[in-house]
């Protein structure tokens, strides 16, 4: 998860304490009736916590309920609070205690109370996680709202913890947030974009990029960003791949420097024929927001979206994967919005919506290489996606809290030692999903 509003918005849920391949089972369920609370540009911080009451009430209201079929038959099977049936690994969630791991014997392990989200960083050896500032001089925008989240880098554990970056004192007129936080590769580094707003108007005032060395404190100022959820991604440990303050071009930016190269921009001919070919008619990318390189260096390709409409109205969304002198571009069908998340040996889901706001997406799944796409069950809007280690499982977590699992199509499992069999789980707890690790 790259953006504060996702975090806040956990922290919300903590506070209240057709299928193109017949490898996936069948699954029933209902949708949730919450919207995400997701926008382009929203001011990330600026979120109301639901009282604890309250919300306990509405999650009891809106539970779905979810059936999944085995891959053999009718048969159905239901998991529940202290069972778990997924192949193998372990999964990273939080509750309204905090960050806990699930194993496949139902077993849980808490490591971070009071911790709200994570993510996997490092090579997948550290965990980066983020909780309601505990600063005093951060003072909230408004009554029932909370100004930030403070940043720790930690073992996968929980032990080693260290604060990386803590919301900053309230000065003045100006409020101050943190997005887009991501550490380097190696795990030396952070960076961000340093957000403000007005405190009376709530109007964006500035977003600038910065980078810190974690093992001496020492920060650069690395220019203007953009208002943009997805404003760079690591190139390498010293440089990254940041999108230009008017987002038009992707430029090379050292974090020890600040010099900046031009990386690629829209108006690039090969860029321009990408998504013209996934959006006939649509006329040339206005917009590109990085999204992250593969996983798998012999698969290696960096996602970036291409974006038409305007800078103000992004629309018509495009995927394009750049590696290896070879473009692929994807829009599976008609929405206009779409999002990549990366799965293991170069695998890849790609989610579409018609809106920020809409219940029900589409979901496909596909690997670098080729240009097929398979279509994958949806549910509602999936808050989160993520593949088992082996990529052979989908894992699909509702903002309800409920999760579904899914096979991964088999043409998609050749690389593997087949696509896994499993006896499906599905939970419903209010848990919020975040990672599926070895």
């Amino acid at each position: 998860m790259k953006t504060l509003e996702d975090r806040l918005r956990a922290a919300t849920r903590a506070a209240a304490a057709s299928v193109a391949d017949d490898s996936a089972p069948p699954l029933v369920l209902s949708p949730s009736k919450r919207h995400r609370l997701s926008a382009p540009g929203w001011q990330r911080w600026r979120r109301r916590l639901i009282p604890a009451a309250a919300a306990a009430s509405v999650l009891a209201i809106i539970a779905t309920s979810l059936a999944i079929a085995g891959g053999g038959g009718g048969h159905r099977t239901t998991g529940h609070a202290g069972t778990a049936s997924f192949p193998s690994g372990r999964i990273l969630f939080a509750d309204s205690w905090g960050l806990r791991w699930l194993y496949p014997d139902g077993k849980t392990t808490y490591i971070a109370h009071g911790f709200i989200g994570a993510s996997m960083v490092a090579g997948g050896t550290k965990l980066l996680a983020w909780r309601p500032t505990q600063n005093p001089h951060a003072r909230p925008p408004c009554g029932g709202c909370f100004a930030d989240v403070d940043y720790y880098l930690m073992n996968l554990n929980g032990s080693g913890r260290r604060l990386v970056l803590r919301a900053e004192p309230t000065s003045g007129k100006v409020q101050v947030g943190h997005l887009s936080v991501e550490v380097s590769p190696d795990g030396r580094r952070l960076a961000y974009v340093r957000q403000g707003e007005s405190r009376s108007t709530g109007n964006n005032l500035f977003d600038q990029l910065w980078a810190i060395d974690l093992a001496n404190g020492h920060k650069i100022d690395l220019g203007r960003a953009p208002s943009s959820d997805t404003a760079f991604t690591w190139g390498n440990n010293s440089t990254l791949l940041a999108e230009s303050a008017n987002g038009t071009t992707l430029q090379e930016v050292s974090v020890t420097t600040g010099r900046k190269t031009t990386y690629l921009t829209v108006s690039n001919p090969r860029i321009v024929r990408a998504y013209e070919r996934a959006r006939p008619g649509a006329g040339s990318p206005k917009g590109v927001d990085p999204i992250g390189w593969s996983t798998d260096s012999t698969r290696s390709a960096l996602a970036v979206t291409l974006w038409g409409g305007s800078r103000l109205f992004p629309t018509k969304a495009v995927i394009a994967l750049v590696g290896h002198g070879v473009i692929r571009s994807y829009a599976p069908d008609s929405k206009p919005l779409l999002t990549l998340t990366w799965g293991p040996a170069g695998r890849f889901m790609i989610e579409s919506a018609l809106a920020t706001t809409a219940v029900k997406a589409g979901l496909y799944a596909g690997m670098v290489g080729t240009s097929k796409l398979y279509r994958l069950p949806s549910f509602g809007r999936p808050d989160k996606l993520a593949f088992s280690p082996q990529g052979t499982v989908i894992a699909q977590g509702y903002e309800s809290g409920t999760w579904a699992f899914v096979r991964a199509p088999a043409a998609m499992c050749h690389t593997s030692a087949g696509c896994a069999s499993f006896r499906p789980m599905t939970r419903d707890e209010g848990e919020r999903l975040i990672a599926w690790a070895p």
